[in-house]
């Protein structure tokens, strides 16, 4: 089942399954940290840490996609509100679709 809002659906990426949002990750969580945070609950398909471009640091969240429902489900369930360095806490959700705003010209 996928779980929608009036807006539409979210947290689906049709392509890579559900799609998980990360935040309040720490400098040092890249790729491979993420990965081993998050492969306990099942497979993974794919992990993307936003990096700065010109420190190569991570921005402070990332994604992580799994083809499961169950498995993403028991990632936020669990992984929301872990503290993974003293004072860190990460935030976890289903991906959510930015709505466009439009520009006034």
């Amino acid at each position: 089942a996928v779980v929608s809002t009036q807006s539409g659906h979210y947290g689906r990426d049709h392509s890579q399954g559900w799609s998980l949002y990360v935040s309040n990750l720490g400098e040092q969580h890249d790729e491979l940290m993420m990965y081993k945070l998050f492969s306990p609950f099942g497979a993974i398909t794919s992990v993307k840490a936003m990096l700065d471009a010109e420190t190569g640091k991570n921005k402070g969240f990332g994604f992580i996609n799994m083809p499961q429902y169950d498995s993403a489900f028991e990632a936020v369930r669990l992984m929301h509100g872990v503290e993974v360095a003293p004072g860190q806490i990460l935030c976890v959700s289903f991906k959510t679709k930015k709505k466009k705003v439009p520009t006034a010209t």
